[in-house]
């Protein structure tokens, strides 16, 4: 037997010490046979280890490789099959709240007071209780520091089971400081719990570290650490019989470029891991083994892209992951805020949580006539804020310190103060020392008698309207035949239309729709397919536009959107989803349809021509963060299309990232979706992150679809054209309404900051009739026509693409007066 092939199997060295200083000296030294290794240089020793234990790696065979590898790889579970669990999932400030809605009176002042543990609680209490406690329960204390803030840490410690279980909850009110700034209705929230206390003084704080890197949701598991082994991915290396001869050392990237050479397949690798080195002393392998190997040495896997198979870490992208996890977040977040609901109400009937108190000891705290403010709910007529020498001098004192960072533009109006009381809780130790108050209850007012929900109101009652002379009035329709084409003339006519905008791809059509007299222009949805195809334009979860409307129309998410925020300005246009499936800029359709465009734009006789639906959402030319009105951001980002396979591949190429990996902070389930050699910081070949590259794929999106649209514009050169007015974000919610104004292709796409367009004398605001099967979104549209129609020196369209020929009159009678004749 060979002295080398022991070596795989390997005896470690007696002592930590005796361990080489890196990975490569401890192989050069234990040298084993047909070795494929991984950054070996890098890899430094770790103390109570020994062997290849003590670098984090072991051996794995892989065909006749023997693939030194990390013990460990993280797992996650995709299926989120998982039930939630109720002690285990919710979060803790939801389950506080439940708990002392069940108190009785005597157990709601034993917890306002010192605070209720163990003892004070019965049957399912208890449970709730003990499920409220961390795991484990870790405890610092600190010195606060000249700043009032937490400095040297003094002392730390862990309860044991013992100890948990004696600990106590107590339940008070806190203080929240609002000041307005300067010149602006636009304030700054400040709490007095953001300070350690006065210079010296101690504090105890629990320690959350752990919890705020949870590995489950709800008690559903999703992240696990489990013995490293090859993942399943999507290239059958299984068939991969053909020999690779590997130098003694290349990169990662340089071993896939052989690889990819010998099998006639496009392998590459994501950026943060090609650049490592790999050192191979067995010359020549099979190539799917060294396909395995490579993967396992990265606890990473291969995915399809296109034409093109990519080294990440698994066949489910991290982003898609992210947002998959923050969706179903949002969702179980949202039924547990319907249930707080519920469980406050209770409070306010039993009137037992005013039992919690400010405690009037703390130097901090609010004075008499804070006090009476505090009391007053938002619906009371009390000026909600005051000048700030109502104020003690201690806070005072504290809101200089909180507020002397503020830049130059934000400065406080010390004459608009605000102070508002909350319910929070803290956690008492054994020995009696309160560590600093956390959660969010509720403010004090959600726990007194709430006045009677306003009813709502009812749409004002719009007669018909009629089409006035002036500003253009155009009619959109879609036309499939020459019949088609003389009725839409003729309904245009009857109902008082100026001009006549044409879907069609036929130019006997068009021809015949510019015969009947009336000015007749080509209405263009560039991106709009007649039918599905497998290769759509997809969103982060591989779902095509149809299949995207299927699911959002049932999301939780949505529903309560659309239930709490029933309009979008006045006149109502109801909810928007995506009807049907789109085109990627990157098919190679596009440039068929641009040409097409091209030929029937230049119709004789055509007035012009009609771009509009222009960006789709995830073509927008910004990434924005924010959250208008209550509508999620998870809805956003699964709205967002773009991510075609040709436009991936077209980015990795780019970047070296697949858009599938890429995500940014405002979606988040607080579950890292990474793993080790594929983190969210990256640091090779440059310094970057997740975040920032999905900022690169934003752009890199918006110039696809704009370069696409500037192209079509050339090729349709002397042609008057109009486009509509897009979106610069995302992040307002769809509408019914777009604005198109005129535009030449030579110019910039007119874009919006704001979810309504200021309108020029020479825009058309076009209102689009929902598929009539959405009886709701109909009677929306009719209203909307009604109330805007009149208004004659505005530009006005009616959009019916999506009404059969059979229902044009039915529909517009409900909404227009005919021409009288």
């Amino acid at each position: 037997m060979k002295v080398a092939a022991l070596a795989c199997i390997f005896v470690a060295s007696p002592s930590f010490a005796q361990e080489p200083t890196t990975l490569a000296a401890y192989l050069a030294a234990h040298p084993v046979e047909n070795c494929l290794i991984l950054a070996a240089e890098n890899r430094k020793p770790t103390l109570g280890a020994s062997g290849l234990g003590a670098y984090g790696r072991k051996t794995v065979k892989i065909g006749s490789i023997n693939a030194v590898v990390p013990i460990s790889m993280v797992r996650f579970d995709d299926s989120l099959k998982q039930v939630p669990n109720f002690y285990d999932g919710i979060p803790r400030d939801a389950k506080v709240l439940y708990l002392i809605s069940t108190l009785d009176s005597q157990q709601w002042k034993a917890a306002a007071a010192g605070g209720i543990g163990l003892g004070d609680l019965r049957g399912e209490q208890r449970d709730v209780f003990l499920s409220i406690l961390p795991k484990p329960f870790r405890w610092t204390k600190y010195k606060a520091n000249a700043d009032w803030h937490v400095g040297e840490k003094v002392a730390e410690g862990v309860l044991d089971e013992k100890q948990v279980q004696a600990v106590r909850l107590r339940i008070e009110r806190r203080m929240q400081l609002n000041v307005q700034f300067t010149g602006s209705g636009a304030y700054t929230v400040t709490s007095p719990d953001i300070e350690a206390g006065p210079p010296g003084s101690v504090v105890f704080e629990r320690d959350n570290a752990q919890e705020n890197n949870p590995d489950s949701l709800y008690g559903m598991l999703v992240r696990s650490v489990v013995p490293n082994a090859l993942k399943k991915g999507q290239l059958d290396t299984a068939a991969l019989n053909e020999s690779v001869t590997l130098p003694a050392k290349r990169s990662v990237e340089d071993a896939l470029a052989l690889v990819s050479a010998a099998t006639k397949r496009d392998i590459r690798a994501d950026i943060r891991v090609r650049g490592f080195s790999l050192a191979y002393n067995g010359g020549t392998a099979r190539a799917g083994d060294v396909l395995d190997a490579i993967a396992v040495a990265v606890s990473g896997t291969y995915r399809k892209v296109d034409s093109a198979y990519v080294l990440v870490a698994d066949v489910v992208g991290a982003g898609e992951r992210a947002l998959r996890l923050s969706i179903l977040k949002g969702e179980l977040d949202q039924r547990v805020k319907e249930q707080q609901v519920e469980w406050r109400k209770s409070l306010i009937a039993s009137g037992l949580a005013s039992n919690a108190v400010h405690d009037l000891k703390d130097p901090l705290a609010p004075n008499a006539q804070m006090l009476k403010r505090m009391e007053r709910a938002p619906w009371d007529k009390a000026e909600r804020f005051f000048p700030s020498s109502e104020l003690t001098a201690e806070l005072r004192s504290f809101l200089g310190r909180s507020l002397k960072s503020l830049p130059p533009d934000r400065q406080p109006n010390w004459d608009k103060v605000g102070v508002d009381s909350l319910l929070k809780y803290r956690f008492v130790l054994p020995d009696g020392n309160r560590l600093q108050p956390e959660g969010m209850l509720g403010f004090a007012f959600e726990f007194q008698p709430q006045p009677a929900p306003r009813a709502p109101g009812t749409d004002p009652a719009v007669p018909l309207a009629e089409n006035p002379g002036g500003a253009m009035r155009p009619l959109v329709v879609r036309l499939n035949s020459v019949e088609e084409a003389k009725k839409g003339v003729a309904v245009a006519k009857e109902f008082g239309f100026s001009e006549l905008w044409v879907e069609s791809e036929r130019k006997n059509v068009l021809a015949a729709a510019i015969s009947g007299g009336i000015p007749t222009r080509l209405f263009v949805r560039p991106w709009s397919l007649s039918r599905g195809r497998p290769d759509s334009d997809k969103n982060l979860f591989g779902e095509t536009g149809s299949m995207i409307a299927a699911t959002q129309g049932s999301s939780p998410s949505w529903a309560s959107f659309i239930e709490r925020v029933p309009s979008q300005g006045w006149p109502r246009l109801g909810p928007v989803l995506l009807d049907g499936d789109l085109m990627s800029p990157f098919d190679p359709q596009w440039q068929v349809r641009r040409n097409s465009v091209a030929s029937l734009g230049k119709t004789p006789g055509l007035a012009g021509v009609v771009l509009s639906e222009t960006g789709p959402r995830g073509y927008e030319a910004e990434e924005d963060r924010r959250m208008v009105y209550v509508y999620p951001r998870t809805l956003v980002d699964y709205w967002a299309l773009g991510y075609d396979a040709r436009a991936r591949l077209a980015f990795f190429t780019s970047q070296g990232l697949d858009p599938v990996d890429l995500y940014y902070d405002a979606i988040s389930s607080e579950i890292d979706v990474h793993g080790a050699f594929f983190p969210r910081q990256i640091r090779q070949p440059v310094a970057t992150s997740v975040d920032a590259v999905f900022s690169l794929w934003t752009k890199f999106r918006a110039k696809t679809n704009s370069d696409a649209l500037r192209e079509l514009g050339e090729s349709l050169a002397g042609v008057p054209l109009m486009l509509d007015v897009r979106r610069i974000t995302g992040s307002e919610p769809p509408s019914n309404s777009v604005v198109v104004r005129p535009w030449q292709a030579g110019d910039d796409l007119p874009t919006s900051a704001s979810q309504f367009v200021s309108m020029t004398p020479e825009d058309v605001r076009i209102v689009s009739a929902p598929l009539l099967s959405r009886a709701e979104g109909v009677a929306m549209f009719v209203n909307a026509v009604r109330v805007l129609a009149p208004a004659g020196e505005r530009g006005f369209a009616v959009d019916l693409g999506k009404v059969p020929a059979t229902s044009w009159e039915e529909l517009l009678r409900r909404s227009l007066k005919p021409k009288a004749q």
